[in-house]
């Protein structure tokens, strides 16, 4: 097994370090967070195939809510995988979806404990005009790395982003925000050509609209987008969180990248 030097890294390092990993690993890392949402994307199929062309809104609602679970228990599947690849990935050990899904299938339990008061925390902090839910997520922004590398989950996980997290609140905000836009440029710029097509083109997307196929497809087609674009946010986040255990804590140079990858 390979090790590297850890180091602090710049803000540009740890965006470049996010592309240039998920380029080196792209298919695994897009199949590993494409495969738990496969439930989701069959329950949508199964839908056009109930709905039989015609749309109903209570059966669309049924469905909704029918593969909400999926959409929720997959998401953290692929957070507690793509957090382990993130990090092999960054300190040179093998990237794999065994080894991504055997780490996720082990702490699910505590990731899923610490994913429900991460959003918890997140949804009470933007009920109060939005800053202080922005504050959250830049506070417990390595929530999932602490509980998946280092077994620590819950509260306790929290507290421990929080630690992490003092004195680069404008770094790790950037940083996420940087991140955002990257991968939702693309929904913007639709949005925006959308918008300046005309009335005539809202008036036939409504017509398609109306279809079983379109609503499944919009499903479909974002589980597929969120595949796609999960892993790079996971990633920047990774090494935005080895970064911070180097600068404040002295991380080990040598001997923690070795089992840091096999947590």
């Amino acid at each position: 097994m390979s090790t590297v030097q850890l180091r602090p890294l710049s803000f540009g390092e740890v965006l470049d370090g996010a592309f240039t990993l998920y380029r080196r690993h792209f298919a695994t890392f897009f199949v590993t967070a494409l495969l738990p949402q496969l439930p989701v994307i069959l329950i949508w199929i199964a839908y056009i195939a109930v709905a039989g062309g015609k749309l109903d809104s209570a059966l669309q609602t049924a469905f909704t809510f029918g593969a909400l679970p999926f959409v929720w228990l997959g998401a953290v599947l692929i957070d507690g995988a793509l957090v382990q690849q993130s990090s092999a990935a960054y300190l040179g050990a093998p990237v794999t979806r065994r080894d991504g899904y055997a780490l996720a299938f082990r702490r699910f339990f505590p990731m899923l404990a610490t994913a429900i008061l991460y959003w918890v925390a997140v949804f009470v902090g933007y009920m109060f005009f939005i800053v202080p839910g922005v504050l959250m997520m830049i506070m417990f922004f390595a929530s999932s790395q602490v509980t998946a590398l280092e077994g620590t989950w819950g509260p306790q996980a929290l507290s421990r982003s929080h630690t992490l997290a003092d004195g680069a609140w404008g770094r790790i905000f950037a940083l996420g925000l940087v991140l955002w836009l990257i991968v939702y440029m693309p929904v913007i710029a639709t949005g925006v050509g959308v918008s300046v097509a005309g009335p005539g083109y809202f008036a036939t997307m409504g017509k398609v609209a109306s279809s079983p196929v379109f609503t499944a497809g919009t499903q479909i087609v974002g589980a597929l987008v969120k595949a796609l674009i999960t892993p790079l946010l996971t990633l920047g986040m990774t090494l935005q969180y080895f970064d911070r255990r180097v600068r404040s804590e002295g991380l080990d140079l040598e001997m923690s990248a070795p089992s840091m990858a096999m947590a």
